[in-house]
């Protein structure tokens, strides 16, 4: 004898909308992270400016492999970290401690 098969059951979606508070939270994180992981050095720079633009390819390729190396291994996006790596020890979320 066959064992009954379930029947597909319908679930209602909840879908919880955040709060002003939770709001603000999450795009002082979005600007964080962005800070963290897409800092690149401005072109237009004056430092650039007087020393040509080998100086700016040059910085482009330090950040790259500071960024390689302070990334954990298999890090699935490309990412530029700033020279001021105190930003990559900050809190994201005030009531979040688990992974990101």
């Amino acid at each position: 004898m066959a064992a009954a098969t379930p029947v597909d059951e319908k679930y209602e979606r909840i879908v919880l909308e955040p709060s002003p508070d939770l709001e603000k939270e999450i795009e002082e994180a979005k600007e964080l992270l962005d800070l963290a992981l897409c800092s690149m050095p401005n072109e237009d720079d004056e430092k650039y400016e007087s020393e040509g633009e080998e100086d700016y390819e040059t910085d482009l390729k330090n950040i790259a492999e500071k960024s390689k190396k302070l990334l954990p291994e298999g890090f699935p996006f490309s990412a530029h970290v700033p020279e001021d790596e105190s930003v990559l020890e900050k809190q994201i979320f005030k009531n979040y401690t688990g992974a990101v």
